[in-house]
């Protein structure tokens, strides 16, 4: 009976256990158990003389059952090891198990009408000894099998195999024992209850504990993935704001959060790749983690940023912090043949000071580190009220400009550009400008930055060029000179999927030549070159002009120029400023030239204001020149109006 619970109780594992592992080998194992509990309760019975009628010969078919049990179990074993490992579903579940179920009862039925035959086979043919000899090879057989599929699961296969072994003992005793009262059939008996107790500590393993583990080391895989960066191996910021979420709405103690932004990951990227970049960001995680002790949290709460999460004692304690993670950034981080020195800066926001609210708390670090990146005194800014004011007086900007946009209230106004060789006024530079209804005129290095940050840039370019084109062609109209345009566009803009289709609207729309129209980028935005070469090809195929803006202040490098598709430099003001005054100043306006000639580029100076810079230019072979020596920016009525003015002074500058 005990060996019959033990096989039952195999059977009934598997049974429940595949719902949630649907494997065809576990399936088929829990219908063979199945089975066989059927021929060990056949078994039970018939050696207990029941039922009645089967008075003749009940010992003998009782013995088969037994020895049915003995083959049946390593062959279908066999059968299993051989087996294709594949998912099965539920429905093919129940129709093994069922099939199994009546395949034994069929064959159960079958020798209840046979008692006749089965006790002349053996007698005539020694049938006890046929069977036993064949379990004993196919049970030989199963243990080279699962000798040769040890590795595939070590401790499934051993148990298995001890299983497997307790029964050859087990078959040889019976074997040799006389009759089932004898101390060689008691032990067989034994031995057959240890080897089926032992399969089950097996297939338990296998169908519940196995896939029990392997669920746990998922769930903590998932929640590694979730929780932690893959780069650094630090806690991401889901991390973090789940801890703050359970620690600050309950806690009394004082904190900081400290959120640091590494200067030129971004440029370091592009210059040496995205694998360089991800070994730069584990060094400086695996340096900083050095010097923080183990109460202090550091994340990575984005590709350039990190954030200490820390006990918050006064001021002092942050500043020396700090001073510890600038001193690991300090040693040269060596990146392929490169040693490379980084800065960073630093938002402090503190708990409860600045707010209780986890969220807000984020928020305010965020706006201090702002504030630390605008600083030149220092790169650590703790976050106060007037930071506070500063930035609710920029987000009430934002949501001005965003009316704004599309109420009209921006206008143009343009700065001329002179031809040095016609002493002609050839083309014009468009500035977008903000009167607001309150506050009057918004200085453009005001407004522009919160349009890049908020995305208005995009509709907000989009007016400026299709305004410019209009006004460009009616003051086309009212002078009789074909005087061009030049307008600024935005790295978003850029990119933007349908911003070819854009410009080639306006251009339709306003019935402008686009040989008169000079789109300008930034030197800073000559790092995305991979990207940008091929839309900036596609606008030079419209007949569009394209120049570089700020040449000089940026830190690309000048290999681009060589496959950039541009017509045009413009010299950034700084450097024109110098001449006259700096030897250096005058010798780098004049290297910029002689490339440019080499480059076959035009060259256009800014921010002229004396005659001494003009002549100087003039004579260096400048192609052209704006600033405040010929014009400030102005609006296009006043532009029509001193168009005659502007060209005698321009006329009379010698």
């Amino acid at each position: 009976m005990f060996m019959l619970v033990a096989i039952s109780s195999v059977g009934i594992q598997i049974w429940f256990s595949t719902r949630f592992n649907l494997d065809n080998k576990n399936v088929h194992m829990g219908a063979l158990f199945f089975t066989i509990g059927f021929f060990q309760m056949v078994h039970i019975i018939s050696s207990a003389g029941l039922p009645n009628y089967l008075y003749y010969g009940y010992g003998k078919f009782s013995d088969l059952f037994d020895l049915i049990i003995h083959n049946l179990m390593p062959l279908g074993m066999i059968v299993i090891v051989l087996m294709s490992y594949k998912k099965i579903t539920l429905r093919y579940r129940k129709a093994v198990f069922l099939a199994s179920i009546f395949l034994a009862c069929v064959f159960i039925l079958c020798c209840f009408w046979n008692l006749m035959y089965i006790n002349v086979l053996f007698d005539r043919f020694n049938l006890k000894m046929i069977l036993q000899g064949t379990a004993i090879i196919t049970q030989v057989i199963l243990i080279a099998l699962l000798l040769k599929n040890l590795k595939s699961s070590r401790r499934i296969i051993f148990l298995s195999l001890i299983g497997t072994l307790y029964f050859i003992i087990g078959n040889i005793l019976f074997t040799i024992s006389i009759d089932s009262i004898d101390a060689y059939y008691v032990v067989g008996e034994l031995l057959q209850v240890c080897a089926f107790i032992t399969l089950f500590n097996a297939i338990y393993y296998s169908s519940v504990e196995r896939p029990y583990k392997d669920l746990a080391r998922s769930e903590i895989r998932m929640q590694k993935m979730v929780y932690y960066d893959e780069i650094s191996g630090l806690p991401n910021q889901r991390y973090l704001e789940e801890k703050l979420e359970r620690e600050l709405l309950v806690s009394k103690q004082r904190k900081a959060i400290l959120l640091m932004e590494i200067e030129r990951l971004d440029t370091i990227k592009a210059s040496f790749g995205r694998k360089s970049m991800n070994e730069l960001v584990r060094v400086i995680a695996e340096r900083f983690t050095k010097v923080l002790e183990e109460d202090q949290l550091l994340i990575h709460f984005g590709k350039n940023q990190f954030m200490l999460y820390i006990k918050y004692d006064d001021q002092e304690n942050v500043q020396i912090i700090c001073e510890r993670l600038r001193q690991c950034l300090d040693q040269p981080i060596q990146i392929k043949h490169y040693s490379l020195r980084l800065k960073f800066h630093v938002g402090v926001a503190i708990y409860p000071t600045d707010s209780y609210h986890p969220e807000r708390l984020l928020q305010c670090a965020h706006f201090a580190l702002d504030e630390a990146k605008k600083s030149t005194n220092s790169n650590v800014a703790f976050y106060t009220i007037d930071i506070k004011k500063k930035n609710k007086d920029r987000l009430q900007l934002e949501h001005d400009l965003e009316k704004a946009v599309h109420n009209n209230e921006l206008f143009l106004e343009y700065q001329p550009q002179l031809d040095l060789k016609t002493s002609e006024i050839c083309s014009v530079e468009a500035l977008v400008r903000w009167q607001h209804p309150i506050r009057g005129k918004i200085p453009p290095n005001h407004f522009i930055t919160i349009a890049e940050e908020s995305g208005l840039i995009i509709p907000l370019g989009l007016i400026v060029l299709k305004m410019a084109c209009q006004e460009i062609k009616q003051l086309q109209q009212s002078t009789g000179k074909m005087i061009g345009v030049a307008v600024n566009v935005s790295l978003s803009q850029l990119y933007q999927e349908n911003f070819l289709d854009e410009v080639r609207n306006v251009l339709k729309e306003t019935k402008f030549n686009p040989k008169y129209l000079q789109l300008e980028i930034t030197e800073s935005m000559t790092i995305e070159a991979a990207q940008l070469i091929p839309i900036l090809r596609e606008l030079k195929e419209l007949g569009i002009v394209i120049a570089i803006d700020d040449f000089g202040t940026g830190y690309s490098s000048l290999s681009y120029l060589t496959n950039f598709p541009i017509d045009c430099l413009k010299i950034d003001r700084s450097f024109v400023n110098k001449i006259g005054v700096s030897d250096k100043g005058a010798a780098i306006v004049t290297t910029i030239l002689a490339m440019a000639k080499h480059l076959q580029v035009k060259v256009v100076a800014e921010g002229i204001e004396t005659a001494e810079q003009l002549a100087y230019l003039e004579q260096a072979g400048c192609d052209k020149i704006q600033g405040y020596y010929i014009s400030r920016p102005i609006p296009l009525n006043e532009l029509i109006n001193s168009y005659d003015e502007m060209l005698a002074k321009v006329y009379m500058r010698v």
